[in-house]
């Protein structure tokens, strides 16, 4: 069986179970037929597991999830939330050509197949959705210096669609 050229990843787990189903249901909606592939946030996927089964869908299965993770503990030592986020830069080596990557609080509210021909005609390798630092970054440190530097513009990880190996 061969893959298919574009799918859907979203990072969850067993505790944004009403998410990820929300989710779930939105991608059945308007985007029947578009594989997704979940990359686990923890080991908390008993629950998330049979309903992703269920509904024909799975996980990626990724040799450099941990490592990814162990990564995001460089960047955000003592942020366990942002370290794990760095697990979903596996979509990039994944097995989909053309991805949209999405948290599991997003859903689709419209059919996915116009963006994805419009990208496909663009040929793109990233798109991403949301620049507004209240969307991307917390007040802070990190904020105030970046938009010190004139660079406080955002980039949300959370709704993007990418294109595999442009990370390699």
């Amino acid at each position: 069986m061969t893959t298919p050229r574009w799918g859907v990843y979203c990072l969850a787990n067993d505790l944004v179970l009403d998410w990820a189903l929300a989710l779930l249901e939105s991608l059945r909606e308007f985007a029947p037929g578009l594989p997704l592939r979940v990359v686990p946030y923890d080991e908390r996927q008993d629950a998330l597991g049979r309903r992703l089964a269920a509904a024909g869908h799975g996980y990626l299965d990724h040799p450099e999830i941990d490592a990814l993770h162990r990564l995001g503990r460089r960047f955000y030592p003592g942020d366990e939330f942002a370290a794990r986020g760095f697990r979903k830069l596996a979509a990039f080596s994944g097995p989909f050509e053309r991805f949209f990557l999405l948290d599991s609080d997003v859903l689709a509210l419209s059919p996915l197949a116009e963006l994805a021909e419009a990208v496909d005609r663009a040929a793109p390798d990233l798109v991403h959705f949301d620049t507004d630092p209240d969307q991307v970054y917390r007040p802070g440190p990190l904020r105030t210096a970046l938009t010190a530097a004139g660079r406080g513009r955002g980039f949300n990880a959370g709704l993007l669609i990418g294109r595999r190996g442009i990370l390699d």
